[in-house]
């Protein structure tokens, strides 16, 4: 005993040498619990810092609560909007394409986004980062993304190749943060910002498309934004304007943030589940320690040590394994939600306020670090303590009642007769301890079908992607301002090498009046050519458009949440323009993601009701390579070819970009699931590491044995791994099965956060394969520790084990 210790009541003294005197079973104990614990701080850090940095950036840019897409316009407009009843402010926007060289040599698509007002009264504004706060003349701002993907800064001049074909050099003038984009800045992130004095010298009219509009009252409210866009929209319409697109939106609510909370409550649930399975690895090990520790419990009892007493001093052990856990696993847990938060800040663009404690997380785990320990092992204190004296010091326990009769398991054992005796005895010996091995199956297992399933789920939601894909399937989309001649689109489209076909798609915007005729919402129509190839609906109730449908639609599934009760063959009364009429509902499709109102028309009909006539603004075209390099090339191509011809045009652009864009995000976040299942993983294999551990402890004497008959070092390291490799093995094929109903469940889950619809469960091979070799490296992993000691132990010292 060391002097200090000597100030120690003997029952601390106790609990320090249970701490101290096994440090490997201390080590196991306090990492399993720590891993829980660490995952769950490390989620509900995070749970907390990313929605407030990111609501509260995104409202500080005094974001645009309507956004609207239509032809050309200037400041005449902007004032006239300014003056609607319950604006507060508009802006506009115009989007100037050009293609800029990049250090590499490279040519790459820039947009370069103007507006009428200076940064620091703009609506949408940007935070500066370095350099200039303000472009100067022929100068630009660059975003954040753009800068740091390229290498580039304050200082530097861009080579700018103009859509002429002509050359312009551009000085960045500083760097600044878009903290408006929402999910679309993150597939066009290649952008910079510019006065509009510079629009003229790029070759490009002067005139803006996107305006911009900020209400007086009510900006977070959805009653009173729709009111105002409604009176925009007739000041638009006043003035002869077409709505192409319009957006809501409160200032309060990144547009992200309802599908970045759904996320991080998967994880959250799955740092619950690592909780639980941190908490049957608790109970197995102190149900192995108190089975060891009966003769000290019935010595303790022959000297007057009551029950409760027992309890209390092996209860105070667990919470020093719980206090030991919150040590290691508090400053991790919020130094990891910080590198997550930071990791998503990234992602969606938005500045982190700094790295913080979150007094939430550190209690929740404080509470599941005392009291998860606490719930596991007051079972088996409990049965351990009431043992009697006499039972106690013989060995013996009801801790551990022997069964009646051989269960079929043990009959099963007893008749293998082929394998040889080492591994008989290791197979044996893995099945010895069933309700220990039960709950080491249950952590690797539910690790592995989560590390399973996380594979699965990124298939299942890309082919999701390719459902909403085959919407607009065309490999470039060409959109212009304002429509032109079918026939002279077509035949400069082509012109082109490896065009196929090209589809004039008619587009619009439309209100849904009620029965007073007044406006309660607002509606895309889209009206590709009847029985159009690059378009592959689905159908949940009704049909498709067909060519001779008048005032028909087919309707997304978003009508039958603003809309209730709506069904197939109802009328829904439009303001198309100045028209009004009913339109009939022949069909329910789904389109998942969007909770707009959408709805599909034939193009001959709509075309009519646009007032175009043998014209369209927007074409869709198929090529012969469908990769999105073949894309973009033809779409750079494309675009030349109407720009030189004075086109009006507001954007070319290849039709994998989407996808791909969605994909890469996608994989994002099954990157953040395969963390949580490892995180599983790891649980599990701390789990065989202490089960095997106990397991060679409690065959002490029987390895004496087999080493006084004659067993050499190898031979007892091998049973002991092939004990763990049998045990990972076992695991991988029940793991395997349970993984197909949890990829079912959470693909759905993540489908519904993201696409408001739930997936089509599929499966891959490559998460099996994987988690199989992962799998043998744990087995193997965990078993080197108790496998060593096993064949290190001499005959004379396990013969004299106790």
């Amino acid at each position: 005993m060391k002097p200090w210790q000597s100030y120690l009541r003997p029952s601390w003294r106790k609990v320090l040498s249970d701490l101290i005197g096994n440090r490997t079973r201390t080590l196991l104990v306090v990492a399993s619990i720590a891993v829980g614990v660490f995952a769950v701080g490390m989620i509900a850090g995070s749970y907390y810092i990313i929605p407030s940095d990111m609501n509260d950036s995104y409202s500080s840019a005094n974001p645009a609560n309507i956004q609207i897409q239509t032809r050309p316009f200037d400041e005449n407009l902007i004032r006239a909007v300014e003056r609607t009843r319950g604006v507060s402010s508009a802006d506009g926007e115009r989007t100037v394409s050009v293609r800029m060289k990049t250090p590499d040599g490279d040519w790459v698509s820039l947009s370069l986004i103007a507006r009428t007002q200076p940064f620091a009264e703009r609506i949408d504004l940007v935070k500066p980062l370095s350099g200039a706060v303000e472009p100067g003349k022929n100068e630009l701002i660059l975003e954040k993304r753009t800068a740091e993907k390229y290498s580039l800064g304050p200082g530097d001049v861009l080579e700018l190749k103009l859509e002429d074909d002509s050359i312009r050099r551009m000085k960045i003038a500083g760097t600044a943060q878009d903290l408006t984009s929402g999910i679309g800045g993150m597939f066009n992130n290649t952008k910079g910002y510019i006065s509009d004095e510079s629009i003229e010298w790029l070759h490009e009219p002067y005139y803006f498309s996107r305006l911009l509009v900020r209400v007086a009252e009510g900006d977070n409210d959805p009653a009173a934004i729709q009111a105002v866009a409604d009176n925009v929209k007739d000041t638009l319409a006043k003035d002869g304007y077409e709505i192409y697109q319009i957006q809501k939106n409160p200032t309060n609510v990144h547009p992200m943030e309802s599908i970045l909370q759904a996320i991080i409550q998967v994880l959250l649930y799955l740092g619950v589940l690592i909780v639980f399975l941190s908490g049957s690895l608790i109970s197995n090990t102190l149900t192995a320690l108190l089975n060891q520790h009966l003769p000290q419990i019935g010595v303790m009892k022959l000297v007057g040590a009551q029950r409760r007493q027992i309890i209390r001093l092996y209860l105070a052990l667990i919470l020093s394994f719980g206090l030991l856990s919150l040590v290691i696993a508090i400053p991790l847990g919020s130094w990891a939600a910080y590198a997550l938060s930071d990791f998503a800040a990234g992602l969606i663009n938005f500045p982190l306020r700094g790295f913080r404690i979150v007094p939430q997380a550190i209690l929740i785990q404080i509470a599941i670090g005392l009291f998860v320990p606490l719930l596991a092992g007051i079972w088996p204190v409990v049965r351990g303590a009431g043992v009697t004296v006499d039972s106690a010091i013989s060995g013996g326990s009801h801790m551990q009642e022997a069964p009646a009769q051989k269960s079929l398991v043990d009959q099963g054992l007893g008749r293998l007769r082929s394998l040889s005796r080492p591994l008989l005895i290791s197979v044996r010996n893995t099945f010895r301890r069933k309700g220990r091995l039960v709950l080491t199956l249950l952590t690797l297992t539910l690790g592995g079908a989560i590390f399973i399933s996380v594979f699965n789920v990124q298939v299942s939601l890309n082919h999701k992607i390719e459902q909403i894909t085959k919407y607009f399937s065309a490999d470039v989309n060409l959109d212009f301002n304002r429509p032109y001649p079918i026939h002279q689109v077509t035949a400069l489209v082509r012109g082109v090498d490896e065009v196929v076909s090209v589809e004039p798609w008619a587009i619009g915007q439309a209100n849904v009046l009620n029965e007073k005729d007044e406006v309660v919402d607002s509606l895309t129509l889209l009206g590709p050519p009847a029985n159009s190839p690059l378009v592959t609906p689905i159908i949940t109730e009704g049909r498709w458009i067909q060519a001779d449908d008048k005032n028909a639609l087919t309707v997304n599934e978003a009508f039958m949440r603003k809309v209730p009760g709506l069904k197939v063959g109802d009328t829904i009364r439009l303001k198309v323009g100045t028209r009004k009429a009913d339109w009939t509902v022949v069909g329910i499709f789904q389109f998942t993601g969007i909770n707009d109102l959408i709805a599909y028309s034939h193009y001959d009909h709509l075309a009519r009701t646009l007032n175009y006539t043998a014209s369209a603004a927007a074409y869709r075209i198929t090529t012969l390579d469908h990769s999105l390099e073949g894309q973009t090339r033809l779409a750079q191509q494309i675009d030349a070819r109407f720009r030189a011809r004075g086109y009006d045009i507001n954007s070319v652009e290849a039709g994998a970009t989407i996808t791909n864009s969605v994909t890469e995000y996608i994989g994002v976040l099954t990157a953040f699931l395969v963390v949580m299942a490892l995180l599983t993983a790891s649980v599990g294999s701390i789990g065989m590491a202490g089960t095997l551990s106990m397991n060679v402890m409690e065959r002490t004497r029987e390895i004496g044995v087999l080493r006084a008959i004659g067993a050499y070092d190898t031979m007892i390291l091998r049973l002991v791994l092939v004990e763990g490799l049998l045990i990972g093995l076992i695991s991988f094929v029940l793991g395997a099965l349970l993984s197909f109903p949890i990829t079912h469940v959470l693909a759905d889950v993540i489908s519904m956060a993201i696409f408001s619809a739930p997936a089509q469960t599929a499966f891959t091979l490559q998460g099996f394969v994987i988690w199989l070799g992962v799998v043998i490296l744990l087995s193997v992993g965990a078993s080197l520790i108790p496998a060593r000691n096993a064949s290190r132990m001499t005959i004379r010292e396990v013969l004299a084990y106790e």
